[in-house]
């Protein structure tokens, strides 16, 4: 059975016939797969391939298309561009006296990651309390910027002085601590603060690049700049310094060149305040202007426009506006208004009526013509033109001038009588010299943002009638006093010039800017008649208040009304002069734009023009010329009012419009505008000379402001009055104001001389007088006391012959 079952298994016959079926079915698999195997195999090489071609091709790419890319980007973790910023030149002023320069300040971070030691095991903590005391920080600052880990660079600190930078750099590399980026960051500063703000400018830093924003830095922006140099340098990626025995290609910066204005800073300083002193005394609605001019060259030699702002900090609350109301506007606002009061050179961006100053070229134009002389007999009378009818200013009071010399209404500043010359002159005649003038073009000025004036571009009868006498057209304040200067020089017309010149670091002038003539716009014997007749006006006509001792001055006012508007009524007040009238150095213009009062007249601008007269001549050295009349003028004394009570701003005002024109300055520091005087020094009813210096004080029992005693042995009047101003004391002139000081009490001594005896004080006044009376001429019979300092405002008496 065995056997048997094992020959079943092997003869089978349906195995035997199942057979070859089996065989076929398994051929067929085996193809199957014989040819999925080799799809697989083709599919493989062709992946392979494709892989292999791509990074070929990714190769290639890398290698010959993006080599320029990448090998930058190499290059860069191994190199580094450092640029080397140039030094912005300085501002300088006529005597090389600095009035913006360059200073640094310091910016530091960190990389959060690298922001440990590399030798020695100190601990994070210790790390942050040593920085933070380096920079002047709280700890919890730095600790905090040293957890980011995931940010590449978290600032700690910026506006840091080079005292804490160098602490700072010491501590970072006695202990080998990375990861801190120290950038230094230009900053312009200005020496004299609000002084000349708008000539100046400002310049704000741009991608570590000081650009000038106004004025002159805007203007020479790219002479103070210079050139960038820059460095490729390899340096160590984790300190990010440069690695030793590496030799850097480098390009030197070229440093800016320095600006040299003609801008005296002391004659600047004269023009400043007085516009301020204006401005806060006759509560002045839109602002004031000065301009001092060379007559000869053009140069400006000082021009102010307030309110004004302080350059090292452009935006800052100004001093000119209150707390309470710059505090309560919007930052959008703040801005505005600083645009629109303060950043805005008005002297040559804003244009007014000029008003009366404007008869002057009325009058040139016609003399130069031949159509009139200063005697000719004209009718003050009214005059209908159209719709309109021109009259005298007087017409207001009674009556106007009548029958009057051609001098005699210049003097007087009569309308009609000017309106009668241009309708001889002509339209046309009289356009074309207008045209002349330049007041249809800007002048030239090295300034931006100069403006030009409004004038008509076909004009009618009534358009000459009305500009005549300077109104229904507008020019820039630079526009007329340029034009007073070719009155003064002889008839031509100059370019006005701020900057004088460039230098280099050394002091070596590589730049000069020459005076420009522009064109001859009147005949020298013209000219000589204009100021003839200007001297007249000062002399006896509108503009007294501008009569300066020593300094004869010539000129025309000008009242010029607001028509229309939120304003209507308000005035334009200016005053256009030149001095010595016998021998021209500077002219000056004044406009005070809209003083609260309306019945203001033109004295205000007359009286601050004279007072810059004054003391720019004297400053300049120019010889004072007396006349017996001055002498009287100068030791006249007037009454000083009691100002005890009032606000210091209201004992101020009331002191600068008073007849002696005092000069009121604040005992202490912490007086302000709304602070109450409790005593004066000298006291009320004191008898003392036109600008004397009185001393407010807060409370009676104030300390005492002490000032230097001046030697006034020797001296003549003007050199008296100038040490008196200078030193803040007061002069009393007994003998012969015309001669030397012989004697003065108290006696001036070296601090080894002095006796101890007592010094005039605030308890000691002059004796009061009530009305102005001459002083001079009288004897001292007192014992002279003997000092080195006294109370400032104290009376010296100082005998003369």
């Amino acid at each position: 059975m065995a056997n048997r079952r094992r020959v079943n298994r092997r003869f089978n016959p349906e195995i035997a016939r199942s057979s070859p079926p089996s065989r076929k079915k398994t051929n067929a698999k085996e193809s199957s797969r014989s040819r999925l195997s080799n799809g697989w195999i083709l599919f493989l090489a062709v992946c392979i391939v494709a892989a292999c071609g791509y990074l070929i091709f990714q190769l290639y790419d890398l290698q010959i298309n993006q080599y320029e890319t990448y090998s930058m980007q190499a290059s860069a973790q191994h190199w580094r561009r450092i640029s080397d910023e140039p030094e912005r030149g300085d501002i300088l002023d006529a005597k090389g006296n600095l009035l913006a320069g360059t200073t640094y300040v310091y910016t530091v971070g960190i990389t959060p990651s690298d922001f440990h030691s590399t030798t020695k095991n100190i601990s994070a903590k210790e790390i942050a309390t040593n920085v933070a005391q380096c920079i002047g920080v709280d700890t919890s600052v730095v600790t905090a910027a040293a957890e980011k880990t995931d940010s590449s660079y978290v600032q700690l600190a910026k506006n840091l002085d080079k005292e804490k930078i160098d602490a700072l750099k010491e501590y970072l590399s006695d202990n080998s601590v990375g990861g801190t980026k120290i950038d230094s960051v230009a900053k312009r500063f200005y020496s004299n603060g609000d002084l000349a703000s708008q000539i100046i400018g400002y310049a704000t830093a741009t991608d570590g690049l000081l650009v000038g924003q106004l004025g002159i830095e805007a203007e020479y922006n790219q002479e103070l700049t210079g050139k960038e140099g820059y460095s490729y340098v390899e340096v160590d990626n984790y300190t990010g310094s440069a690695l030793p025995y590496s030799a850097p290609t480098t390009i030197l910066a070229e440093d800016g060149y320095n600006v040299v204005l003609n801008i005296d800073k002391n004659i600047q300083k004269i023009t400043d305040t007085a516009c301020k002193d204006v401005y806060e005394n006759y509560n002045v609605i839109e602002g004031v202007t000065a301009i001092v001019m060379n007559p000869y060259t053009g140069a400006v030699l000082g021009m102010s426009s307030y309110p004004d702002f302080d350059p090292n900090n452009p935006t800052a609350e100004p001093t000119w506006i209150s707390p309470d109301t710059w505090n309560a506007m919007k930052e959008d606002d703040q801005i505005k208004l600083l645009i629109s009061k303060a950043w805005r050179n008005r002297a040559i961006s804003d244009t007014y009526e000029p008003g009366s100053t404007f008869k002057a070229l009325t009058t040139a134009i016609a003399l130069e013509e031949g159509l009139t002389n200063e005697d000719e007999i004209f009718s003050d009378a009214p005059i209908k033109s159209g719709d309109y009818t021109i009259s005298c200013w007087r017409e207001k009071e009674g009556g106007n001038h009548g029958l009057e010399t051609l001098k005699q209404a210049f003097e007087n500043s009569c309308n009609p009588i000017f309106v009668r010359l241009s309708q001889r002159i002509g339209i046309t005649k009289y356009y074309e010299y207008i045209h002349n003038f330049g007041f249809y073009n800007t002048t030239g000025i090295d300034l931006p943002a100069e403006g030009v004036g409004i004038f008509h571009k076909n004009p009618t009868l009534i358009d000459m009638q009305t500009l005549s006498f300077g109104e229904s057209s507008t020019v820039t304040p630079l526009q007329l006093a340029n034009v007073y200067c070719a009155l003064v020089n002889g008839g031509t017309l100059m370019t006005p010039q701020v900057a004088k010149c460039l230098t280099d670091d050394t002091g070596n002038v590589v730049k000069e800017y020459e005076p420009k003539a522009i064109r001859t716009i009147f005949s020298e014997s013209t000219a000589a008649r204009v100021r003839e007749l200007m001297k007249g006006v000062v002399m006896e006509g509108t503009g007294t208040a501008g009569y300066v001792e020593g300094y004869n001055v010539a000129g025309k006012t000008s009242t010029s009304t607001i028509e229309t508007g939120e304003y209507a009524g308000h005035h334009v007040l200016s005053f256009g002069c030149y001095a010595p009238s016998d021998n021209p150095q500077i002219v000056v213009l004044v406009v005070v734009n809209m003083p609260s009062d309306k019945e203001q007249g033109s004295s205000c601008a007359t009286k601050t023009a004279a007072s810059i007269v004054s003391q720019t001549l004297d400053y300049m050295g120019v010889e004072h010329e007396y006349t017996d009349n001055d002498y009287t003028r100068l030791t006249t004394a007037y009454q000083v009012p009691d100002v005890s009570g009032m606000t210091y701003k209201e004992a101020k005002r009331t002191l600068y419009l008073d007849a002696g024109s005092f000069l009121a300055v604040k005992g202490s520091e912490d007086i302000q505008s709304d602070t109450v005087v409790q005593m004066m020094y000298p006291t009320a009813g004191s008898a003392l000379y036109k600008g004397a210096t009185i001393v407010l004080y807060a409370a009676t029992d104030a300390a005492r402001i002490q000032t230097a005693l001046p030697d006034f042995t020797g001296k003549t009047i003007a050199e008296c009055i100038r040490e008196a101003n200078a030193s803040g004391v007061n002069i009393q002139i007994t003998g012969d104001p015309k001669g030397v000081v012989t004697s003065q009490n108290p006696k001036y001594a070296l601090p080894s001389q002095t006796t101890g005896t007592p010094v005039p004080t605030a308890g000691d006044s002059p004796t009061p007088t009530g009305e102005p009376t001459p002083t001079g001429g009288a004897e001292d019979t007192t014992q002279p006391t003997i000092a080195t300092s006294v109370e400032k405002g104290t009376v010296i008496t100082l005998t003369m012959a």
